[in-house]
């Protein structure tokens, strides 16, 4: 039923979703936001980054203001209401059901459409702010020209992301970087003269390849 109503919900909210989000969309992939990631610093000289983390984002998503989204471009009372049995369904945890009464859980069909639905709130916010981002699901970066200008950016989206949709900020995960050292985005490290896999990933790849070398005779 969830992937029923994802494939009738995709097309009517796609055409509205910010060119710079890239998670969960259909013919859009991790390359794509590395790729304009690359494109702002490199040929845009935006060489300053905020790299937000957010704590649990769909576990924090508030109910009401999801359906307050939907009912933007959603009008059909019943599809309204089987969203939010979707929500308040509740989980197991062990032999045990649990009630939810925030969040879209992670692993439901529809959950990744939700967050994108919620969260393009923030991306439309930061267009009309005049910001140059890029989104994957929850991992988002800010671009800037100046320090300056990425403090005050820092402090603007913070207080969106806490204040009006109600997430939490891992203030000690999110930071400014600069490209000349690296910026970390889904397992690459983007630089002003170069994009690599990140080192930790590197060393992770090689002893996956090791292994299955190994399990293969060596080849």
């Amino acid at each position: 039923v969830q992937q029923t109503l994802n494939d009738l919900l995709t097309p009517i909210f796609e055409e509205q979703f910010h060119p710079s989000s890239f998670g969960y969309r259909p013919h859009r992939s991790c390359h794509d936001a590395i790729n304009k990631s690359t494109m702002f610093i490199r040929r845009y000289g935006l060489e300053h980054v905020v790299d937000m983390d957010l704590s649990k984002c769909f576990d924090k998503l508030d109910h009401e203001l999801i359906l307050r989204s939907i009912r933007e471009r959603v009008t059909d009372s019943s599809v309204l209401a089987l969203i939010s049995q979707f929500l308040k369904s509740g989980v197991m945890v062990g032999e045990h059901w649990q009630k939810t009464e925030i969040g879209s859980p992670q692993g439901g069909v529809i959950s990744p459409l939700i967050a994108n639905i919620y969260l393009d709130a923030f991306d439309q916010e930061m267009r009309n702010r005049g910001h140059r981002i890029v989104r994957y699901a929850d991992d988002i970066l800010i671009f800037c020209r100046s320090r300056k200008g990425a403090e005050n950016a820092l402090a603007q989206v913070t207080k969106i992301l806490e204040k009006e949709l109600k997430l939490t900020v891992n203030q000690a995960k999110s930071h400014i970087a600069h490209s000349k050292d690296g910026v970390r985005f889904l397992g690459v490290e983007i630089g002003s003269r170069y994009t690599r896999i990140q080192a930790k990933k590197l060393v992770e790849f090689k002893r996956k390849l090791k292994q299955m070398r190994k399990r293969n005779g060596g080849k």
